[in-house]
């Protein structure tokens, strides 16, 4: 019986041409190894053109598995969420000074762990702020653990880290800045194309600062 094992591998790089394919194709026991280099401008083929071929082809008997080394699905989702998470610290402190009439760093000592914690629970407040609290209000659901050594929010991207806010000044005004700490590069430099629409790491809202393999995310939210 004739059995067909399609298997895709590569890097794949988008507005790039060069895609390495790797095709094995079993018939009867015999092994039979096909590069193709720079797939696109050797046969007139885009990726998912390539990968619909190969479907077709496997409908004589076999299967196709397409493989995802570079986990690009994987990373525009968590892209997404991350982008979203952004924005859902920027809504809850936008959420905090509709409550409170004051923002985050006005009502802690000013640390700059306090200053997400807060968001999190009354119990970062200065007592003058806490003692005019009636009930504490968890604006950052998303967000459960907390680092017991740093005693900061911890985000859930990769492998998790710290999450942080502070005041800075852009173009004589001062906003919000929020840290995260231990972003795979990847999912950063993702990031920064999404929101900023490139990719540099010294400007627009996104910043990026290089630490070892992994990097810490500066976001530029709310205007205060």
């Amino acid at each position: 019986m004739l059995c067909i094992q399609l298997v895709v591998l590569g890097e794949i790089k988008f507005n790039y041409i060069n895609i390495v394919t790797l095709l094995n194709i079993k018939t009867n026991g015999r092994l039979v190894m096909f590069f193709i280099n720079k797939l696109k401008s050797q046969i007139g083929l885009a990726l998912d053109e390539t990968i619909l071929v190969m479907t077709m082809l496997s409908g004589f008997t076999g299967f196709v598995v397409v493989a995802d080394p570079l986990g690009i699905s994987g990373n525009d989702n968590i892209t997404e969420k991350l982008s979203t998470d952004l924005q859902k610290i920027e809504m809850a402190n936008y959420e905090f000074y509709r409550r409170y009439l004051s923002w985050p760093q006005e009502t802690t000592n000013g640390d700059w762990n306090n200053n997400i914690l807060v968001l999190h629970s009354s119990a970062s407040m200065k007592p003058y702020y806490k003692q005019q609290v009636y009930s504490s209000i968890n604006f950052l659901p998303q967000y459960e653990k907390i680092n017991s050594k740093t005693m900061a929010l911890q985000h859930n991207i990769g492998e998790g880290g710290d999450i942080s806010q502070h005041v800075i000044e852009y173009n004589g005004d001062k906003y919000l800045e929020v840290i995260l700490k231990d972003v795979p590069y990847d999912i950063a430099r993702d990031l920064d194309v999404k929101i900023d629409g490139e990719y540099n790491p010294n400007s627009g809202r996104v910043n990026i600062i290089f630490d070892n393999e992994k990097v810490n995310i500066y976001y530029r939210a709310n205007k205060v």
